[in-house]
């Protein structure tokens, strides 16, 4: 995560697109430590570090692109059926409303997705109650 933000850095300093910097197989081998950085390209890593201490503390959320679980699956299929009916009372299409995304995000606990809020919520607020 850290090489890949000196990186961009770099290649926003410089006005270079990414690859030119450091390709992506050659980024990948440093942080898995197979290959070593030039010297010239430590210094410049080291000094990255120490200008932006908080690239420490970056942590990257797994749960976003975690495939979802059986009992998720089931309550997206539950809520995908509820969104499906007003759907076709209103005329329109499932993905107007509510798109698979979305729906696994709602389930996940996420209440600021699209269908919360809006027309969409005013069209499903006693379906998402009843889901509950």
């Amino acid at each position: 995560m850290q090489l890949a933000a000196w990186r961009e850095h770099r290649a926003q300093s410089n006005n270079k697109p990414r690859k030119w910097v450091l390709a992506d197989e050659p980024l990948i081998a440093y942080a898995l430590g197979k290959e070593k950085l030039s010297n010239k390209a430590q210094n410049s890593f080291n000094d990255f570090l120490a200008q932006h201490t908080n690239i420490q503390n970056i942590k990257i959320s797994i749960n976003k692109n975690k495939p979802p679980t059986k009992t998720e699956k089931a309550q997206k299929v539950v809520l995908q059926k509820l969104i499906q009916e007003k759907a076709n009372q209103y005329n329109l299409a499932i993905e107007v409303i509510a798109s698979s995304k979305s729906l696994l995000k709602y389930i996940r606990g996420n209440r600021s997705v699209m269908f919360c809020q809006g027309w969409r919520y005013h069209l499903l607020q006693e379906e998402l109650e009843n889901a509950k």
